[in-house]
């Protein structure tokens, strides 16, 4: 039996305390920038800009830009431009991009970046992006081949 110290009494959930959850918890989506670690979302300055349209139990997914992580957080108090949260998860990726040198024109390379700048063609000798915003490698290859095509003209 157990001991009278343990024993407490439990509260059924009233109705009155049950929500469709779409109705209380609203979910974000936020993309960091490349450089900031998923720690830095406990800094409740972090929030500053977004803090008005944050709200208590609301959870936010971060997926950083260059795609190095992925954090979970539940908002529990948010102000005027700051907001303190809870980091419920983070996972760290192998690196997402793919980089590679161009057959097709030497002295560039073809990488992805992030989810805003995604595929691109960077001139090697000085780093200067040429060309970005590429959905797939394969449309970032195409550009190149009539580039350089335009290059022999």
């Amino acid at each position: 039996m157990a001991d009278d110290k343990t024993l407490r009494k439990i509260n059924p959930v009233h109705p009155t305390r049950m929500f469709p959850h779409e109705a209380r918890v609203r979910q974000l989506l936020i993309i960091p920038e490349t450089g900031t670690e998923p720690e830095d979302g406990l800094d409740p300055t972090f929030w500053a800009h977004i803090a008005r349209d944050l709200q208590e139990f609301a959870e936010i997914t971060a997926y950083c830009e260059d795609w190095s992580w992925r954090a979970t957080y539940v908002v529990v108090e948010a102000g005027p431009n700051w907001a303190k949260v809870k980091l419920l998860e983070k996972h760290r990726f192998d690196k997402h991009t793919v980089e590679g040198r161009s057959f097709v024109l030497p002295g560039y390379t073809i990488e992805h970046k992030s989810s805003f700048t995604k595929w691109r063609v960077v001139r090697e000798v000085d780093g200067q992006v040429v060309r970005d915003k590429f959905v797939t490698k394969a449309d970032a290859e195409a550009w190149l081949v009539e580039y350089a095509k335009s290059l022999a003209a």
